[in-house]
């Protein structure tokens, strides 16, 4: 049997409290669903942004760009 680290389990944990949070939000003003999605959808770009844009400009620099 495969054992977890602790980072991978408070990551699952951080997930499954952030889905749970969404879901009260939504379900307590559902007149504001869209603000909910675009307020996720613009966190989700960001760290996004701030995942990918290091390593693309690591990478640039190695290739000389």
């Amino acid at each position: 049997m495969t054992t977890l680290s602790g980072a991978v389990l408070g990551g699952t944990g951080l997930v499954a409290a952030a889905t749970v949070a969404g879901t009260w939000l939504v379900r307590r003003r559902p007149g504001q669903r869209q603000s909910w999605f675009a307020a996720a959808a613009g966190v989700l770009l960001i760290i996004a942004g701030l995942h990918l844009l290091p390593d693309a400009w690591a990478d640039a620099r190695e290739a000389e760009i």
